[in-house]
């Protein structure tokens, strides 16, 4: 599953289906209405007439020739034919819709037919057959081979042939001169196939991110700090002064960027992944964060300059004999940009919007004028004509809008003419009027200027530095007070349990010893009486004694009774004498005891005491302690309180509400940013002085690219042509392309050649659309919103499954929903998880567009809320309503909502004819934006640029811009409910066309079908409106 060769497969399939696209209206286009007797002489008279009235020279006619599409159809049938045969179901989705041609063929002016251009489309194919082919390139190669033989026998009988077998019509044929075949065409085939077949044999780490995703582990940037997800941490590394760049677009400067602008800049300077998306929500700021990223990078290349020892670098790259292209160093050129989109609007508005004098401050508009990066060219209409000494340059000056040629679009053939002549008037400017001894001056200013900001830089950062500490003390204060407050109750508790214990110990010794001493007393009196029977015995003892009969053995045989009782007598007292002593001793022995215990109780009732007073000296000891240590603490915070408040710093404050912290800038003061605004001016001093000492190699570098087809043979070709593209793109900063010419501008170069590409509207951009301009880049930042315009498809999503299970690819790929946004997104580290399910890019919170409620219509159906308004409470009350209006619908158009449009439109301009300047219209389905248009046509609303309608159309139309006022017209009624759902199924409609609008939004719809079907969409807009018009 999802195995990139898989994944580029069902990608080329998609682009293979879409190939072939012709507008029948295109007046150039032309179709025939009668049968020809002789093709070549009416084909032959074609291209004669086309010369003389396109006023081709005979030189130029050479590369001329004719185009002819065979078998137009509408692409809807191709869908319908997909349908049939994979039972694919109808959904209500309104996609990209038109003719395509069967095959086309080519001849030269001599009418010689060109085999290598033929071209058979795939939806040609399966018109014709009803099935995919196996090997479209293998059917056109046969077709070719075929047609080349019958070609070279006869070109007469061949197209008839031809012609009647295709049943040719006004119709389904249509033909074409083609002014230069060498790229008469680039619009038919698909612009991506080519890059999609070789991103098959490329490894490339960017490219490997785009379909690998990323494994390791992911920062989460939820700025909401009572969400679960917050990590202050992560926040306060982006966010160190040290990361903030040192160069700044020189707008107002008194506005920093918001908290999450701030976060995407320094991450997209600093961070090493190489890949990344900003995810913006309307009003948001995506333009201004890319134009400080630009102002940087401008100032990194013109530090890179001053680190090298000769400024003018020499010749290494052979291009012509003995002529060298000099290189301009990887350091530098590592910092050129592109801008990339499929919108071609989003392209052409910020190249135009970077050097017009409107966007920048007053305090620099006279620095940028001393700077003068070669203003006057780009107020300039210039044209060139002749070649070698013939060559000569006209410069009209229309206006002064633009301060300097500091962007300018690429991609198209005509685009890259004009940047080409730019570049060659720039050269001239350079040698004719450029002051060349100012190169040391503007070197030393620059050097002057980058140092100061350093310094103040490094400043900001030590004061950053002890803020984190003064939050980390703050933190530790509060949790050692935490700490020590448990841990003194915890010893108290403690002390006072030991002290009762010592205490209960006191006492049960104290009652011991009171025993112990009536004890003593009670055995000194007993004692005492038995010394006294003692003595009574022993002078009983010696009474008997006394008693001892005279001649002892004689009265033993006379008087035996006597001796008997003598002895009986002596024999008791010495018995009782003895028996006493034995009791004297027993109470000595047991008074000893009982002395011995006296004094152990004692003993331990002084330890018992001592130990207390030891626990408690103890508890003092470490009482003291903390408190001293609390008290240091203090006296840290004390003094970085004190600096804090006498800084004018703001700095990362975590304890501001979600919306304030959103609002809010850190570190760097207004006068900050003016010296950055100014670093940034003399970066362009620098940048003109080093074009002026490296002008040959400019010189050289705009030739090989214009003659890219003479050089890319050479050996060294691909190299010559990637560094004359560095000096290029150096000249003019920033150059824009859409992708649908970013391949064949770029054709020429390999992967790793681009220094950085930014995609902007990537939301827009279809997923195999930038793979060409990601493996070719080194950098790669897109920026978009996924909740907006998906991609413009010419599938529905049952088309797409088919597709996507076939190649066994998932949704993310393969989708109506997959957009190089949605890739990106999920493949970078650092984002933001929107749910379990989503993680987007580093998200953007602070709207500053639209008032309320349209604000909040966006907000809570596309954004959880999280967006937050940007303008003051009292400056962003807007007005909103929704207007009931039923009828019957032909097409989803309906006539009752067309005319209560066209009658309040009507009103507002009777009162302010201004207003029609203010005023867009939009609609969820094409046929109700056309009839709209002709119905606003009545009362001179519609407007028309190049043919194009300007103010009414789809919500696609839009995308990007803004207006004072917006009517959003649903169409629809009962009998196209799958279509009203459709309309309201996703927020992104609703979404983009309430954000269009900066003061006034009105949905003119009917109001009980769209509550009916079920949508949160629908339902919230018109909850939301009544809420705020009930307030």
């Amino acid at each position: 599953m999802n195995r990139r060769k898989d994944i580029l497969n069902a990608w080329i399939t998609i682009e293979q289906l879409s190939e072939g696209s012709i507008n029948k209206k295109d007046k150039s286009l032309k179709s025939i209405h009668i049968k020809e007797e002789d093709w070549n002489e009416f084909f032959s008279d074609f291209l004669t007439e086309q010369k003389e009235q396109q006023n081709v020279s005979d030189k130029f006619f050479k590369k001329s020739g004719l185009v002819l599409y065979f078998d137009i159809f509408n692409f809807q049938e191709v869908v319908d034919i997909l349908r049939e045969k994979y039972n694919i179901t109808k959904t209500y989705e309104e996609v990209s819709n038109s003719d395509n041609f069967t095959f086309s063929i080519y001849f030269d002016n001599q009418l010689n037919f060109i085999a290598d251009k033929l071209f058979f489309t795939m939806s040609g194919y399966i018109h014709q057959h009803g099935y995919f082919p196996k090997d479209i390139i293998k059917v056109e190669n046969s077709f070719r081979e075929d047609l080349n033989r019958k070609f070279n026998e006869d070109f007469n009988t061949t197209l008839s042939e031809i012609l009647q077998k295709y049943n040719i019509s006004t119709e389904n044929f249509r033909y074409a001169f083609v002014k230069n075949l060498d790229n008469g065409d680039a619009n038919l085939h698909s612009f991506f196939i080519e890059d999609l077949n070789r991103a098959k044999t490329i490894t490339n780490k960017n490219l490997n991110r785009y379909f690998n995703g990323f494994s390791g582990n992911k920062k989460n940037l939820d700025g909401n700090n009572e969400s679960i997800h917050f990590n202050s941490h992560i926040f306060e590394t982006i966010l160190q002064p040290k990361f903030y760049p040192l160069g700044r677009f020189p707008s107002k400067p008194d506005y920093a960027l918001s908290f999450m602008q701030q976060v995407a800049v320094n991450l997209a300077l600093n961070d090493k992944n190489d890949i990344r998306s900003v995810n913006g929500p309307p009003g948001t700021g995506k333009t201004t964060l890319l134009k400080d990223i630009f102002a940087d990078l401008v100032v990194q290349q013109a530090v890179e300059i001053l680190q090298l020892s000769d400024k003018s670098i020499q010749g290494s790259l052979v291009y012509w004999r003995n002529a060298k292209l000099g290189v301009l160093p990887h350091t530098i050129s590592d910092k050129n940009i592109i801008v990339a989109s499929s919108n071609n609007g989003a392209v052409q508005n910020i190249v135009k919007e970077l050097p017009k004098k409107e966007e920048i401050a007053d305090n620099f508009q006279s620095q940028l004028e001393e700077a003068n990066y070669f203003k006057d060219i780009s107020n300039s209409k210039l044209t060139g004509e002749g070649f070698g000494k013939n060559r000569e340059i006209k410069s009209e000056l229309l206006n002064e809008e633009n301060w300097g040629a500091f962007s300018l679009e690429g991609g198209a053939s005509t685009n890259i003419n004009k940047l080409l002549l730019n570049i060659e008037v720039i050269e001239k400017d350079l040698e004719e009027n450029y002051q060349a001894n100012a190169g040391v001056s503007v070197y030393q200013e620059f050097s002057r200027l980058y140092d100061e900001l350093i310094i103040e830089r490094e400043k900001i950062q030590e004061y950053n530095e002890k803020m984190y500490s003064l939050r980390k003390l703050k933190t530790k204060h509060k949790e050692q007070a935490v700490a020590v407050e448990q841990e003194e109750k915890k010893k108290k508790t403690n002390l006072i349990s030991q002290q009762e214990e010592a205490n209960r110990e006191l006492e049960r010794l104290r009652h011991e010893s009171v025993n112990l001493q009536k004890d003593l007393s009670n055995g000194s009196i007993k004692i005492k009486e038995l010394t006294n029977v003692q003595a009574q015995a022993e002078r009983n003892y010696h009474v008997v004694i006394s008693q001892k009969p005279s001649f002892l053995w004689f009265q033993k045989i006379f008087n035996r009774s006597r001796v008997k009782h003598y002895f009986k007598n002596l024999n008791n007292t010495n018995y009782h004498l003895n028996y006493l002593f034995q009791q004297k001793t027993k109470l000595l022995n047991d008074h000893m005891q009982l002395e011995k215990k006296l004094k152990g109780i004692v003993a331990k009732s002084e330890y018992a005491q001592k130990q207390i007073q030891e626990t408690k000296a103890d508890f003092d000891r470490w009482r003291t302690t903390q408190q001293n240590e609390m008290k240091k603490l203090e006296q840290e915070i004390a003094f970085l309180e004190k600096l804090k408040l006498q800084s004018d710093i703001n700095e990362l404050d975590f304890s501001l509400s979600y919306d304030e912290l959103q609002k809010a800038n850190p570190w760097f003061t207004k006068q900050i940013r003016i010296l950055q605004s100014e670093l940034f001016i003399s970066a362009l001093k620098v940048r003109k002085q080093f074009l002026y000492e490296n002008r040959k190699s400019l010189k050289a570098a705009r030739i090989i690219w214009n003659k890219q087809s003479e050089y890319i043979g050479k050996e060294n070709g691909h190299q010559l042509i990637s560094e004359s593209w560095q000096w290029l793109n150096f000249t003019i900063p920033v150059v824009s392309t859409t992708f649908a010419s970013f391949g064949r501008m770029f054709k020429n170069l390999n992967e790793n050649s681009i220094g950085n590409l930014f995609i902007d509207e990537a939301g827009q951009a279809l997923p195999q659309a930038s793979v060409g301009a990601i493996f070719r880049s080194k950098k790669v930042m897109v920026v978009g919103d996924p909740s907006q315009i998906k991609p413009v498809m010419t599938l529905d999503s049952n088309v797409l499954s088919l597709i996507r299970r076939f190649y066994k690819v998932d949704e993310m790929f393969v989708s109506a929903d997959a957009s190089t946004q949605t890739i990106v997104d999920a493949t970078s580290q650092y984002g933001f998880l929107k749910n379990d399910d989503e993680w987007i890019g580093i998200p953007l919170w602070v709207h500053r567009r639209s008032n309320y409620p349209m604000f909040t219509i966006s907000n809570e159906i596309s954004y959880d809320g999280l967006m937050v308004q940007g303008k003051l409470e009292d400056e962003s009350q807007g007005k909103s309503q929704w207007y009931d209006s039923i009828g019957k619908a032909n097409d989803k158009f309906v006539k009752e909502q067309a005319d209560l449009l066209k009658s309040l439109i009507d009103k507002r301009l009777q009162g302010d004819p201004g207003l029609a300047e203010e005023i867009y219209v939009i609609s969820p389905f094409r046929n109700v934006a056309y009839k709209l248009a002709q119905v606003l046509d009545s009362i001179n609303f519609t407007k028309r640029e190049n043919d194009k309608i300007t103010n009414i159309g789809t919500v696609h139309t839009f995308q990007g811009k803004e207006a004072k006022i917006v009517y959003f017209v649903l169409g629809a009624d009962s009998n196209n409910s799958g279509s009203a759902r459709w309309a309201v199924a996703d927020p992104n409609m609703m979404n983009v066309a309430a954000t269009r609008a900066k003061e006034e939004f009105y949905v003119i719809g009917d109001k009980k079908l769209y509550a009916s079907l079920g949508s949160d969409v629908a339902n919230k807009t018109i909850s939301i409106m009544h809420d705020y018009n009930s307030n």
